[in-house]
């Protein structure tokens, strides 16, 4: 069970003033939403204005309310002892007077004369008190002017001399406020309204709100002014010096006017109901209408430092934090709860009982098949897991009653310092995880045989397991025993809540005693089993033996994945040393050879073993009985961006899965596929791998996918000939590739958005920081894959670098290739490895809103793998509008395991960029937008790098191409900014060929860079930047001969080349016409050009070719070799060259390049050297050009 908390992510950096419920935030915004919040949001109150009331009218009033009956604290002694100390003491009650004041009104003839003038400053409005006492000053003076802001169905009532003076913008926003404040308690929320209260308090039937000056400590009220048919007229007062900025840390006066109209709706109800529990739901109530600022979590102290106080606790400032019970009742149960409870609260106030409110809240418990000790016990488990409540992370820590972590313990509720139970009390006792593992722990329990108890136990998960709870059955005598398999294997502590549910009687005693036992420890003979037989034929079982190695009795299940497996026994228990002797049948009914081998696997598990669970991973193979082609996979489907040369594919792996030898022939029936062999020979269960290569060069970009089909045939088999489909779709140049019918990726430019903040900080949500997941709402629509996923749908986020709409697998750290059938599904992964959070890995997550567009931000910051790789920063950013961006802050590389791409809810669709292959992994600073295939054009830039000359002070030109997804659609602008540079930009639309030209003033001969920069406006642009070398020359470049000798040649000079220089003026240069073929290396695998097929495109400086002659020759080169020190280095395999390496070690040569961008570099002389890494290679000369392999550009 994952009990992580499910928040909405909601905010930006300019949120909207307050949210309703159903607007909340979570720790990404700082704030949470409710998994059951309303779907519908009210509309914001309209401005304030003067304007006469237009509303219905209300009932008519009668005389005097009738008297409710007596709490415990209202015999007119107490209340007017609460009312000194409270209006003139500035002690005893805090925050709201609206119980004393109801209180007061009930024994206020039994009052003394001094008691009567103190209750008159809350029993009568401010503006009508005939006994102005100047020793409180809550009413108005006499002669002060009352000024009057109406809004519709309210009037706020202020002055503005004296003590009790508000400013206009104070009362403008009170005014403001109340209707919304209506809007959400009346009509989202669906309390009844309050009764109107006629004309009284300034002759219009509108709910009066007052603003004066409140004791220390009070922020306001709701006084009862009569009885209107079954309810209660009121009106509301408030304090002059409530916080208006929305501050966490002080009172205000939002929450404080939804705190006291809520008491006026609670009037509709019944008045008569205890204080603990309207107080209660009240503060419960204010954080529903504003969930900012979170002012309430100010009260909820109390509770956390004594949670043994009883549940209807009425002091004075426990009530208000007794509204973790309500949140426990509406979060944990039924978010109606709280308005079936007053419901059931109003049908029953006619009769004769002192309260109605444990009645109706036991009541309304059973409707939901809970009782009241599950509800306490309940409350005081999630406030020592307090993340599971939405805004836990704000809450204090609660303190125990006791803790122990010694055993066997012998606990006597006489001996705690919190004594015995009082009536609807409970006891908080946690255990921790024994010294040594232990296989189960025993709690026996003995109650006093005259009280009600409830006991009940939380284990709390370790290792990726789940919390789970225990509820102990108890006799008629209040005894019971409870058992917890797997204290300290399965779960780390437990935390035991003791609960007397009775509502009057306290002094309640128990014992308690804890004892454990030692673990089992699972070991198998065998973790892989193979079954091997012909079609139709039963396999002879395989036998298994467990064993137990521990020191405890090992009681053990076995559960098999698949219907065609099966252990016998499937369960059983093994003493110490012990072993028991298995048996595993594989049927092979109803399956078939073709479809071999079968794979599934048998798992073991223990509650009382150290080591569980234990998996036995099992093959079965059916053989034909004759000659059988086999061929994996069964379709091969790629996309790749436009480019020349070849690209490799997912092999194929041939085998035969009968008796008998075969030949097999393969054709692949398209000129653009290349199979690595044409015939295979393969003797019985014999298997050979066949490559595959694309021909790049021979396909062009069409909105439609190549397909063609491989044949693999041989006369011995009878199931020849066997087809394998392959689909290639070629992809915009720039793009780093594309899954089935669903998103491409593009590298772009790199912008770290730095949310590492505590008000951002989610890792506290994860009860598992190794392998956990914690669900969030959705702050936004979102399309993903073709499902449109809403605001009321989780997407769930991993501690292993991924997030998921899915809970299952949502923990998962073993990454595979997108797509697959395998869990998780629906899976964005940034950087999908086993990552563990402990060391002080953190996550962060947080919705933004600004002219880039609505998204959502997780970012995870310095975390490390299982294997202690690290520490590694990334993050994910997920737009509104499909589009996805993964961002590494880190090098990724260091990494050696890990997924990165997309995949649907099925595992039928996907996109992997890059998968356990620490070469393909991000670098530092890089970063991948992923879009939906079918959404706005998608722009890219090319070349990335490339060169152009000019005389000083004189004209340049070179060429890039924008290339568009879609035919004739992107607009686009092209900038580019340099020294001394003089260029107009260029617009256009769709794909173009874009010839650049300006004018440069640069103060001396040599290189300059040059950025050019694609800016598109209804499209998406991925790497949208170029870099270009920009030579500036004096004079005109010279002429020089290049020799070449028979054989291979190398060919790597930074010169500055004839404009333009390319493989054809080798060819054409070349004295005799003696090259056959050069190899040009500009990245990765080589380009191969022969005499007429061809120029290619010019190149660029520090690119270099091999150059196949078949005799002595030369050729005829022009350029300047002034400046050799700068070499463009793209990603993969580079041919470069300075003279300053001539004859120095290689290890020197490799010191010229960035740290950590060269994987290794060969020297050449004539022929293939050994390679060598940065740090090697001492003594080895450098006498030519370096293939250097580079794992960046730079």
């Amino acid at each position: 069970m994952l009990l992580a908390v499910l928040l909405l992510l909601q905010g930006g950096d300019s949120a909207p003033e307050r949210r309703s419920r159903a607007g909340r935030r979570s720790p990404l915004a700082a704030r949470l939403r409710p998994k059951t919040a309303p779907a519908a949001r009210p509309l914001r109150a309209a401005s304030v204005r003067t304007l006469p009331v237009a509303g219905n009218a209300a009932p008519n009033r009668s005389a005097r309310p009738a008297a409710p009956s007596r709490s415990p604290r209202s015999a007119p002694a107490q209340v007017e002892r609460r009312l000194r100390e409270a209006l003139l003491e500035g002690r005893g009650e805090r925050y709201c007077l609206t119980s004393l004041a109801l209180d007061a009104r009930r024994c206020y003839a039994a009052l003394s004369p001094a008691g009567r003038r103190l209750a008159s400053q809350i029993l009568s409005r401010p503006t009508s008190n005939p006994d102005y006492y100047s020793g409180v000053n809550i009413a108005y003076p006499p002669d002060a002017e009352v000024h009057t802001i109406e809004n519709g169905a309210f009037r706020v009532h202020y002055v503005t001399e004296g003590s009790q003076a508000a400013t206009v913008e104070y009362a403008q926003k009170a005014a403001q406020l109340m209707p919304e404040v209506h809007a959400r308690i009346v009509s989202l929320m669906g309390f009844r309204a309050p009764p109107g209260d006629g004309l009284e308090g300034g002759g219009q039937n509108a709910y009066d709100v007052y603003i004066t000056d409140l004791p220390s400590g009070i922020a306001g009220f709701c006084s009862a002014s009569g009885v209107v048919g079954t309810g209660w007229a009121s009106y509301i007062v408030v304090d002059n010096k409530l916080s208006l900025k929305d501050d966490a840390t002080a009172t205000n006066l939002s929450t404080t006017l939804a705190h006291e109209y809520f008491h006026a709706s609670q009037y509709a109800y019944d008045p008569a109901e205890r204080t603990w529990w309207k107080e209660a739901t009240a503060v419960w109530a204010q954080d529903q209408v504003f969930d900012d600022p979170n002012d309430y979590v100010l009260l909820l102290e109390p509770r956390f430092r004594n949670p043994s106080l009883p549940l209807d606790t009425a002091d004075g400032r426990t009530e208000y934090a007794t509204a973790l019970f309500a949140r426990y009742l509406t979060e944990a149960i039924d978010p109606t709860l709280i308005r079936r409870i007053w419901e059931k609260q109003a049908a029953n106030r006619s009769e004769p009982v002192p309260e109605n409110t444990l009645p109706a809240i036991k009541e309304a418990l059973a409707e939901n098949g809970r009782t009241l000790g599950e509800a306490i016990c309940g409350t005081l488990e999630w406030m020592y897991r307090k993340e599971n409540f939405e805004e836990g992370y704000l809450y204090p820590t609660l303190t125990l009653t006791a803790r122990y972590s010694a055993y066997p313990a012998v606990i006597s509720s006489d001996g705690l310092a919190a004594g015995n139970l009082s009536h609807l009390s409970a006891h908080v006792l946690l255990f921790e995880r024994p010294s040594s593992p232990a296989s189960a722990f025993s709690i026996t329990f003995d109650g006093s045989d005259s009280y009600p108890f409830h006991v009940e136990a939380l284990a709390v998960g370790t290792g990726g397991n789940a919390d789970e709870l225990f509820r102990m059955e108890l006799t008629p005598a209040s005894s019971g025993n409870l058992f917890i398999e797997g204290l300290g294997t399965l779960y780390d502590r437990a935390v035991v809540a003791v609960c007397n549910t009775s509502p009057y009687t306290g002094g309640a005693s128990y014992g308690l005693s804890v004892a454990t036992s030692p673990p089992g420890v699972m070991k198998l003979d065998k973790y892989e089993l193979v079954f091997e037989t012909a079609e139709g034929e039963q396999p002879a079982p395989l036998g298994l033996f467990l064993g137990n190695e521990g020191e405890g009795e090992l009681d053990w299940t076995a559960e098999s994945s698949a219907e065609w497996l099966a252990v016998s026994p499937s369960s059983g228990a093994v003493e110490p040393g012990g072993v028991q002797a298995l048996g595993v049948r594989a049927d092979v009914s109803g399956l078939s050879a073709e479809r071999s081998p079968y794979t599934a696997s048998i798992v073991f598990r223990s509650a009382n073993a150290s080591n569980s669970p234990q998996t036995v991973n099992v093959t079965l193979k059916l053989i034909f009985s004759s000659p059988h082609i086999q061929v994996v996979p069964h379709a091969v489907s790629t996309a790749f961006p436009q480019a020349e040369g070849a690209v490799p594919l997912e092999p194929l792996t041939v085998s035969n899965g009968g008796n008998g030898a075969m030949t097999v022939r393969l054709s692949s029936g398209a000129d653009w596929l290349v199979l690595s062999r044409s015939s295979l020979r393969l003797e019985a269960r014999e298997e050979e791998t066949v490559g595959l290569t694309v021909l790049a060069s021979r396909l062009t970009m069409s909105d439609e996918p190549y397909r063609a089909e491989i044949t693999l045939a041989s006369p011995d088999a009878l199931n020849s000939p066997v087809a394998v489909e392959v689909e290639c779709t070629v992809l915009p140049p720039g793009t780093l590739g594309g899954g089935k019918g669903g998103m491409v990726a593009v590298e772009c430019d790199y912008s770290w958005e730095d949310i590492a903040s505590e008000e951002y900080d989610l890792t506290s949500w994860f009860t598992n920081l190794d392998d956990g997941a914690a669900g969030f709402y959705l702050p936004f629509p979102l399309s993903f894959y073709g499902r449109e996923y809403g605001t009321d749908d989780v997407f769930y986020v991993s501690t292993n670098g991924f997030i998921t709409f899915k809970a299952l697998g949502s923990s998962s750290a073993s990454n595979h290739a997108f797509p697959s059938a395998l869990i998780p599904n629906a899976v964005i992964a940034p950087f999908w490895t086993d990552l563990d959070l402990r060391p002080a890995g953190k996550i962060y997550g947080r919705t933004v809103d600004d002219e880039e567009g609505r998204r959502f931000l997780i970012q995870y910051e310095g975390v490390y793998t299982a294997e202690g790789e690290g520490p590694f920063s990334f993050q994910t950013a997920v737009y509104e509008s499909g589009e996805i961006v993964f961002r590494y802050e880190t090098d990724m590389r260091e990494a050696e395991k890990g997924t990165v791409g997309v995949e649907d809810e099925n595992g039928g669709e996907g996109l992997t960029l890059a998968f356990d292959e620490p070469a393909s992994f991000p670098a530092a600073g890089t970063a991948f937008k992923l879009l939906p295939s079918a959404s706005a054009p998608l722009l890219s830039l090319s070349p990335r790098l490339l060169a152009a000359a000019a005389p000083l002070g004189g004209a340049f030109t070179f060429r890039v191409r924008v290339e568009s997804s879609a035919e004739g659609k992107g607009s686009w602008r092209l900038s580019a900014e340099g020294a001394a540079l003089s260029f107009s930009p260029v617009e256009g639309e769709g794909s173009a060929e874009v010839l650049v030209s300006g004018t440069a003033s640069f103060p001396a001969a040599g290189l300059y860079p040059v950025f050019v920069r694609l800016e598109g406006t209804d499209c998406f642009v991925g790497k949208g930047e170029a870099g270009v070398l920009l030579y500036a020359y004096e004079g005109e470049p010279e002429s020089r001969a290049m020799e070449l000798s028979p054989g291979w040649n190398a060919i790597a000079l930074p010169l500055f080349p004839r404009s333009p220089w390319t493989v054809a003026d080798i060819f054409g240069a070349a004295e005799g016409n003696p090259v056959r073929e050069v190899r040009l290396y500009r990245g990765g695998e080589p380009q191969v050009f022969r005499p007429g097929e061809g120029a290619g495109e010019p190149w660029l400086f520090g690119e270099g070719a091999l150059v196949f002659s078949d005799r002595k020759s030369s050729i005829a080169v022009r350029g300047d070799r002034a400046d050799r020190s700068l070499h463009l280095i793209r990603a993969g395999d580079n041919l470069v060259w300075s003279p300053a390496w001539d004859g120095k070690d290689v290890a020197e040569a490799l010191e010229a390049f960035p740290e950590g961008a060269v994987r290794h570099a060969v020297p050449w002389e004539g022929g293939w050297l050994r390679p060598f890494a940065p740090g090697t290679g001492r003594g080895t000369a450098v006498r030519g050009p370096l293939l250097v392999r580079s794992m960046e550009e730079f």
